[in-house]
């Protein structure tokens, strides 16, 4: 009889005996804990960015794309910065697990970068997919549909649905960029 923890922690992986695949449950609730600190990280990021060049949120600014990317790289930068540290965010500490190469001794930035930039893969798609389905479906750009962000949420959800269907339990962009997560 298969026991679900069993399941769950990844024991059944034969590559990685020693070390257990982390619960998909604590990830995801590590994941909540996770969205509460970025706030204070966007926060500040976003203040900053607001201060220094009196970017007051208009979507016809030409600062905006400046301010998504700085935004982008401030989240950026706390992730990498605590994976490459400790293998851990404070949520993953909680939580206790943390991030470690697939292969290999250590996170190298560019594996961290990596991983950061694939966890995007499927929100960039669900929004790719939400305006051409708002496109195909003659919405324009003001009005918000409902059942075309019904259409696409399978794909906002996709690297995190990954899990579900891996034989490690490891989510899209921990398998495309080389990386687990593990119990600490």
């Amino acid at each position: 009889m298969v026991n679900k923890d069993d399941f769950d922690n990844g024991a059944h992986a034969a590559a990685l005996p020693a070390v257990p695949f982390t619960a998909l449950r604590r990830r995801m609730l590590a994941l909540v804990y996770e969205g509460i600190l970025l706030f204070g990280v966007v926060f500040i990021a976003a203040y900053l960015f607001s201060a220094l060049t009196q970017f007051k949120g208009n979507p016809a600014s030409p600062l905006r794309f400046g301010f998504q990317f700085t935004i982008f790289a401030a989240i950026g930068w706390y992730f990498v910065w605590c994976w490459r540290h400790s293998g851990q965010t404070l949520p993953m500490k909680t939580w206790k697990f943390r991030l470690a190469p697939a292969a290999g001794n250590h996170l190298t930035a560019t594996r961290c970068w990596a991983r950061y930039s694939l966890a995007w893969l499927g929100p960039l798609c669900a929004l790719a997919g939400y305006r051409g389905v708002v496109f195909l479906a003659d919405y324009g750009t003001a009005r918000f549909s409902l059942a075309a962000l019904t259409l696409v949420l399978p794909l906002f959800v996709l690297n995190f649905a990954w899990a579900l269907i891996d034989r490690d339990r490891q989510f899209l962009h921990d398998r495309l960029a080389g990386t687990r997560l593990v119990n600490a």
